[in-house]
């Protein structure tokens, strides 16, 4: 998106202003991802509310009105969407500037953001399962087989926000999340032990936190992981938080 163009928006309702004649007139407009792109070009900068929050936005049918109408607005979602190893050692080269561009260009989809060359992509998502579209969209574009975990703004927020480890947050390198796509097997979990030589597990909903005592490189969590037979991406703690900033 340009400079200065609007946030993609879901349009539940709306309604002429009581200072138009014949009063307030209530209609649907649009309950799907987005408004008609010939009203999205006309709302004001400013005003939008966050997700769920009614918020009024002028909008100007055309240089004559001398009323303003006034919608009642969703903030498209924000989803965050983790690539499973790319850019890394010289394999799934994924430039993160084509990425952005391309799903930029793909219907439904606003506000593309990378961050870093890891693959975390940030956008307001179409409905449906973002994750997949993004997984076939890599494979069609850059004939790449990449897997892609989906992750609401509140799930990432409660990531953060349910960190068992908070005494490791000023050490993010020491602190980790995996990222899966369902919930840990917690009965495996249960008898291999979440403690391995002062290393240490925590199971969450859909993820893993991930604590290390000196580093990540040489830890018996990496072999606890591989034996556990799951499909994860893992992040530091630095980059959850960044996470958790821009789909908040």
């Amino acid at each position: 998106m340009g400079a200065g163009a609007p946030t993609p928006i879901a349009v539940s309702r709306v309604w002429r202003s009581s200072t138009h004649s014949g009063g307030p007139v209530v209609g649907q407009v649009d309950t799907g991802f987005a408004a008609p792109q010939r009203v999205t070009k006309r709302i004001a900068e400013g005003g939008l509310g966050r997700l769920g929050t009614p918020a009024h936005v002028s909008i100007l049918p055309d240089a004559r009105a001398q009323w303003s109408d006034h919608l009642e607005v969703r903030m498209a979602r924000r989803t965050a969407l983790l690539l499973k190893g790319v850019n890394v050692g010289g394999k799934n080269k994924l430039p993160m500037a084509e990425l952005r561009a391309a799903l930029s260009g793909e219907p439904g989809w606003g506000e593309v953001e990378t961050y870093l060359q890891s693959g975390n992509v940030v956008a307001a998502a179409p409905k449906g399962d973002p994750a997949s579209a993004l997984h076939e969209l890599i494979a069609a574009r850059f004939g790449l087989d990449i897997e892609v975990f989906g992750w609401s703004g509140k799930e990432i927020a409660d990531v953060a926000g349910d960190n068992p480890f908070p005494g490791k947050v000023d050490e993010p390198k020491l602190l980790h999340v995996a990222f899966l796509q369902s919930a840990p097997p917690k009965d495996w979990f249960a008898t291999a032990g979440l403690v391995h030589d002062g290393d240490e597990l925590a199971l969450g909903r859909r993820h893993i936190y991930l604590c290390y005592r000196d580093n990540s490189r040489d830890s018996p969590l990496a072999k606890v992981l591989r034996n556990a037979k799951i499909s994860f991406t893992a992040r530091n703690w630095t980059t959850v938080v960044k996470l958790a900033e821009l789909t908040g």
